[in-house]
């Protein structure tokens, strides 16, 4: 046993009474040193009974906390900022056949097919044996891609722009052999 430890002890579990039901239950799960004196000179609970209210102490704190009409147009401008700026960044979900858990990944982050295709590697490759290899002649799977009217298309059936501003959703298939 170590040195240090030895001069450690859990605490015993405790209850103390507070005022107005708000009673404090320690479940001695913290490390105390031997001298329980030093850390709690109180364990009657006597000390608990006397605890002020920090509004009472500071009712500026309190009067920043009532709703302000600007602070509430503030946080609505901050909240429709979110919305656009997602609008910004195209997120879309991915899922391949057999794989339960579905991805999201931002479209706008890759500039082409190719790095596209090394991300869902990075994601859903270690699922097979020899890797999605998408876009090659000898890969097992497909890629299709849901766009903007609800159709299921191949990816790289048009130019990387174009695909990146209708895509919606990402599908991984396995190809019929």
């Amino acid at each position: 046993m170590d040195s240090n430890a030895s001069s450690y002890l859990l605490n015993q579990a405790q209850y103390y009474l507070g005022k107005e039901d708000s009673n404090i239950i320690d479940l001695g799960l913290s490390l105390r040193t031997l001298q329980p004196e030093a850390y709690y000179p109180s364990t009657n609970g006597e000390n608990y009974e006397v605890l002020v209210d920090w509004q009472h102490l500071h009712p500026q704190l309190k009067r920043a906390n009532t709703l302000n009409p600007r602070n509430v147009k503030a946080n609505f401008d901050k909240e429709l900022e979110g919305i656009q700026s997602k609008k910004r960044w195209t997120y879309v979900k991915v899922n391949m056949d057999g794989v339960i858990v579905g991805r999201k990944i931002c479209i706008l982050e890759n500039m082409d097919y190719l790095s596209l295709a090394l991300q869902l590697e990075d994601m859903f490759g270690k699922q097979t044996l020899c890797g999605l290899r998408l876009f090659q002649g000898e890969s097992q799977f497909s890629l299709f891609y849901k766009d903007k009217d609800e159709q299921w298309r191949a990816v790289g059936d048009v130019p990387w722009k174009q695909f990146a501003e209708r895509v919606t959703r990402l599908r991984i298939t396995r190809k019929d052999i």
